[in-house]
């Protein structure tokens, strides 16, 4: 989630983009890649690829 600075709203579970006011909520769906494993502490490191279409069918973005 680099294309922002993300502030968590811990009363609605979600993320708010401060400048683009993109929201992550709660049980999104989203698509993400592995971008470093590390085998010895059995530790993955993910990152954000795109966002799949929300519960109701729409868009998030």
């Amino acid at each position: 989630m680099d294309d922002d600075f993300y502030t968590f709203d811990p009363e609605n579970y979600q993320a708010i983009g401060r400048k683009y006011k993109k929201t992550y909520r709660m049980g999104d769906a989203v698509r993400i890649r592995i971008k470093r494993a590390d085998l010895a502490r059995k530790q993955l490191d993910f990152v954000l690829t795109e966002i799949e279409e929300d519960f109701w069918g729409g868009i998030k973005e």
